[in-house]
């Protein structure tokens, strides 16, 4: 985790302590036992449909019901915002006018 937050924003801010975990159970209820008044739970704000969740309860909603530390729920970002962040401009005439992308190789194109 350290690594990854190293190569991702320099590292973790000065005076913050890091914990790596790998434990068995239930997501939602394993991180509501561990986590204390003081830290900040970072989970995931993903969309399911009503079967899945019957399926997998959702560790978003068991922790803000029952964790006491705050919580912050990180929405993935939507395909279009991805692909943008690897697009570059495309003016060449050749471009799909229908489509927004066009993979020109092994880059995304985002026309004009």
């Amino acid at each position: 985790i350290a690594r990854l937050l190293t190569e991702v924003s320099g590292g973790p801010p000065e005076g913050v302590e890091l914990t790596a975990l790998a434990l068995v159970g239930e997501p939602g209820a394993a991180l509501v036992r561990l986590a204390g008044d003081d830290d900040i739970l970072v989970v995931g704000h993903g969309t399911r449909g009503p079967f899945s969740r019957l399926l997998r309860p959702s560790v978003r909603l068991h922790c803000a019901r029952r964790a006491r530390a705050t919580l912050v729920c990180v929405r993935q970002p939507s395909f279009e915002t991805l692909m943008e962040g690897l697009a570059v401009r495309d003016a060449s005439p050749e471009h799909a006018p229908d489509s927004r992308f066009r993979r020109l190789g092994r880059r995304l194109r985002l026309p004009l």
